[in-house]
């Protein structure tokens, strides 16, 4: 594997090239700063496999190499792990907006760097595994997206505010973790969803979900949300200011926005889609697992709704 190493400390470059070596990588690359990050990889003959880069700089920060590196061709995905001593929670989902996949906290220790090399390698694979999708979405052929099942997460378009259900999953665990996990969750449940599922071409039903992930964005916006597909029709939002809406306004705009939503999409009163929202759930603890947990606890209380 290919590794960019970014800092301007030198101490913390030799440091971070030493433990790669420890790890079995030793194809790294080293930069004191944010402009010899861009010109290395500019100059490359083959793209970074991994970047590491740390997010307060002199100059560009780390936020915004990321920013510019995301909008280079081959590294729209390429694993970048911010390293950082940081741990404001403001400053942690400005990095994620950026395109960031993961964060190491300063000081950089050897298990920690293989544990989220490891994850982020994994959250690639999960990410290749829906661009592939995507890719069908975008050819007159749909076999293959014939394969996608109801409870998997579908390949919507990513946006600042909607992203895949793994990279949600891995935002709130990283959070977590850095202990500035402060956010709240919310569900938003398709109730026909299975029905939906079963009516229509994959296409159409992942350009309803789409249409869904819109509308949700578009009545959440003043909470800022990230917002993921999580298969089962069930939409998870993340919310970094639970306090500007409460939960029965929430419900009233939604149903408001998802009435205007059939009228001009047209949609068959059979198959719109009815959408339930959840109760909002704040973490109950802070540890590795709370991440996961704070997200079926969003699942969950959506589906208690559905059995009341």
């Amino acid at each position: 594997m290919r590794v960019l190493v970014v800092d301007d400390d030198a101490a913390n470059l030799e440091i971070c090239a030493a433990y790669l070596a420890e790890l079995g990588h030793t194809d790294v690359t080293t930069a004191a700063g944010a402009a010899e990050c861009l010109a290395a990889v500019d100059s490359a003959l083959l793209p970074f496999d991994c970047l590491l880069v740390d997010i307060q700089m002199p100059g560009l920060s780390g936020i915004d190499v990321t920013r510019q590196l995301r909008a280079r061709p081959g590294y729209e995905r390429t694993p970048i792990l911010m390293i950082t001593a940081r741990t404001h929670e403001s400053a942690i989902k400005d990095a994620f907006d950026a395109g960031a996949t993961d964060f190491i906290s300063k000081p950089v220790a050897l298990r920690e760097l293989r544990d989220r090399i490891e994850g982020a390698v994994g959250l690639l694979h999960e990410g290749d595994r829906l661009d592939t999708l995507r890719a069908v979405m975008n050819h007159s052929d749909w076999h293959d997206l014939s394969r996608l099942g109801f409870h998997e997460p579908a390949p919507l378009p990513r946006t600042e505010m909607l992203v895949d259900f793994a990279a949600l999953q891995n935002m709130v665990q990283v959070k977590t973790r850095l202990g500035v996990m402060n956010s709240s969750a919310l569900c938003f449940h398709i109730e026909n969803g299975r029905t939906l599922f079963d009516a229509l071409e994959r296409r159409a039903f992942v350009d309803l979900l789409a249409d869904v992930a819109d509308t949700v964005i578009d009545v959440m916006r003043p909470m800022r949300p990230t917002l993921a597909y999580a298969g089962r029709g069930d939409f998870v939002a993340l919310l970094a200011d639970a306090r500007s809406i409460e939960g029965d306004m929430i419900g009233q705009a939604i149903d408001a926005a998802m009435t205007t939503l059939h009228h001009f999409a047209g949609h068959a009163p059979d198959l719109c889609p009815r959408l339930r929202v959840g109760a909002m759930v704040r973490p109950e603890r802070h540890d590795a697992m709370a991440g996961y947990d704070l997200l079926a606890r969003a699942r969950g209380a959506v589906r208690r709704l559905d059995a009341a």
